[in-house]
């Protein structure tokens, strides 16, 4: 699979992937808000289905850096 605009990476532990299945996961991170809103619904969820273990996530976007310059 190519690399697109827009595309979403995602490293988190078990304390979030035992609890939320992928394509869950996927549409919370579609959601039209900010990364870290994002974010922070995906930890919620988890907590809500009973999630006790540490949670942790990183997330990036990819973005081309002629994309970047034009936002600077």
């Amino acid at each position: 699979e190519e690399i697109e605009y827009g595309d979403v990476y995602l490293i988190c532990s078990d304390g979030l992937s035992d609890y939320i299945v992928k394509s869950e996961i996927e549409e919370i991170l579609s959601m039209p808000m900010s990364m870290p809103r994002r974010l922070e619904e995906l930890v919620k969820r988890s907590l809500s289905k009973g999630c006790r273990d540490n949670i942790s996530i990183v997330a990036a976007t990819y973005m081309p850096s002629e994309e970047m310059e034009k936002q600077n």
